[in-house]
């Protein structure tokens, strides 16, 4: 979404920000619909999760190069802790607003939703897809990294007056 907003097609960005988070929403609902009620969603939920977030990351169909998935997994945390996935968007707000810097909220916010369900006593298989989640994040903002280091890092350009 981050890179579609780029070209200036603000709507073709919200499109693609809403689909890539129902991706999420959608797959994990489903799971967790099928699982119901048996042992199976403590493991299976977060398995699911952590399958349509690399099914973003690195699709089949575009040669396994996808996009960073900040939104898809902004998707999946709403449904399995939707405080965590309210907490992961307002850290990602607060950054990016106080900084400019999108892929520095996303860092920021992924490494927080790994810190609060750890410190919150989440259940292990959660913790460890979100700290898989952060892990493939960090890998995939490698480039983001090395300019937010040296000061290339492109900024988001808020304009309050421009159509959306």
């Amino acid at each position: 979404a981050t890179n579609v907003l780029r070209t200036g097609n603000k709507k073709a960005a919200s499109l693609v920000l809403i689909g890539d988070v129902l991706k999420g929403v959608i797959v994990v609902l489903l799971t967790k619909d099928y699982v119901g009620e048996t042992n199976a969603p403590y493991v299976l939920i977060p398995l699911s999760a952590l399958a349509v977030f690399l099914g973003h990351l690195f699709p089949v169909f575009f040669r396994f190069k996808g996009g960073k998935g900040v939104a898809t997994s902004a998707g999946v945390l709403f449904v399995l802790d939707p405080l965590l996935g309210g907490i992961a968007v307002l850290v990602w707000i607060v950054v990016a607003i106080v900084t400019r810097y999108s892929s520095l909220g996303a860092l920021t916010s992924a490494l927080t939703t790994v810190i609060v369900s750890a410190l919150t006593l989440r259940e292990l298989s959660l913790v460890l897809v979100l700290m898989a989640i952060f892990i493939l994040i960090v890998m995939k903002h490698r480039q983001n990294i090395k300019n937010l280091i040296s000061g290339d890092e492109t900024k988001i350009l808020f304009n309050p007056r421009s159509d959306c």
